[in-house]
């Protein structure tokens, strides 16, 4: 009999049984009596017993590993890990609430270790979407570039950068410089993208401005962006910043602007979030957003295994982030 089983004859979800089998005193006595009879009249693992049965394995949950920089992530996570002695199941799923709560429940119920959940990555624009999923965590977790104060779980830890901050603080002195018009590209929706529109627009919010919905545009692909541009220009609605969340997508539109007879950076500045060899590889270099993921994945991991052998672990760590200045920005 597994999880499922248990679940099953319970009349409960698989949630509610870890919950029980981890002792969590949010379900209610009733429900708990109900569930640990179930559990002791068919030799399930007893709660007292779980810890001892994990399987030293850590699940990492994201949407995707198609970029290079969730790949060198995925690398050098896996390669800490191992380290530290445990190994790394890789779960990738898509945005869609129903599918991350089932693979969710999946993992809760076959004894891993923990979970690290990628925030950027596969945490939604929807708070009440993230809220469901993340109250369902009943072993240590942590989730990099992500944090909701109103999630009461003790299971849970965060790891974050100050890219809102940091953004909104570029943006202030470009705002500042007469710069006004900031051009924002992003490849899909996302939490992190979440994290730089809300630095962007208390930018405006400061200077008494309002967001220009002009100058934030999704370029699912890098045909979109020439099209996108080539729609601001019939506009006359020139950048004087682009900033993009991605180093592809900067170098793309850096391209795009330079056949167009607009030079870089007099005419018109370039940065990205992100920074990867293509940075160093156009002409001009880009400036980017050092996002710092080494510190971060050792923070997490510090933290996850710290969080795992019950030591006292700070709720919430913040990675400052870096901007590297090169040749697209002035």
């Amino acid at each position: 009999m597994n999880i499922y089983d248990i679940a099953d004859k319970a009349g409960v979800s698989i949630a509610t049984v870890s919950r029980v089998i981890n002792n969590d005193k949010k379900v209610s006595k009733s429900t708990r009596d109900r569930v640990q009879k179930i559990i002791e009249d068919n030799n399930f693992i007893k709660k007292n017993d779980y810890s001892r049965h994990t399987n030293n394995t850590i699940v990492y949950m994201c949407s995707g590993t198609d970029s290079g920089n969730m790949a060198d992530k995925i690398t050098y996570l896996s390669d800490s890990l191992y380290k530290s002695g445990y190994k790394t199941a890789i779960a990738c799923c898509n945005q869609d609430e129903t599918a991350k709560k089932n693979m969710l429940e999946r993992y809760l119920s076959e004894n891993f270790s923990g979970i690290i959940i990628d925030g950027h990555d596969f945490l939604t624009y929807s708070i009440e979407e993230n809220i469901n999923l993340l109250k369902e965590i009943t072993i240590p977790s942590v989730i990099i570039n992500g944090y909701f104060d109103n999630v009461d779980n003790v299971n849970l830890c965060y790891v974050n950068n100050n890219i809102s901050s940091f953004i909104e603080n570029i943006a202030k002195e470009y705002i500042r410089k007469e710069k006004k018009k900031i051009l924002f590209l992003f490849e899909r929706m996302s939490f992190g993208v979440k994290n730089i529109l809300t630095g962007l627009h208390n930018a405006y919010d400061f200077a008494g401005m309002d967001a220009d919905p002009d100058f934030t545009q999704l370029c699912r692909d890098m045909s979109y962006v020439e099209k996108y541009i080539n729609t601001l220009i019939d506009k006359e609605k020139i950048p004087d910043v682009v900033l993009c969340k991605s180093e592809k997508l900067a170098a793309y539109a850096s391209i795009i602007l330079q056949k167009k007879n607009y030079k870089i950076p007099e005419d018109i500045e370039i940065l990205c979030v992100g920074d990867s060899e293509i940075c160093s590889l156009v002409k001009p270099q880009l400036t980017s957003v050092d996002i710092k993921s080494k510190e971060i994945c050792d923070t997490v991991i510090n933290v996850l295994i710290g969080k795992i052998n019950k030591k006292t672990v700070p709720v919430i760590s913040i990675i400052n982030v870096e901007l590297l200045k090169r040749e697209s920005t002035l």
